[in-house]
């Protein structure tokens, strides 16, 4: 996990992604998961798009999976980012869905 970089704007968690953003300052990956259908979901939302439940558990990740997309940034998009390009965003299919 990488550290934090000073004077990047923070993520403000609510209800509905409050304990993701705590399980992750653990360096725990977790899901929710539809209670209904099972069908996981990152971000984190309210309603589930698959049968409309309202209902979620919150399921533990590996982090392993297959790179399904990448960018390589090497414009810091925001002034706090000066100095650290290149850097890679990458969007992994999980291994559990």
């Amino acid at each position: 996990m990488q550290k934090r970089i000073s004077g990047l704007p923070l993520p403000v968690p609510d209800l509905t992604t409050e304990y993701f953003w705590k399980e992750l300052q653990g360096e725990r990956l977790v899901v929710q998961s539809c209670s209904s259908c099972t069908d996981l979901y990152h971000p984190p939302r309210v309603i589930c798009e698959k049968c409309g439940g309202n209902s979620f558990r919150w399921v533990p990740m590996s982090g392993r999976g297959i790179v399904f997309s990448y960018v390589v940034t090497h414009q810091p998009v925001h002034p706090a980012l000066d100095g650290k390009t290149p850097f890679a965003t990458v969007n992994i299919q999980l291994d559990e869905g």
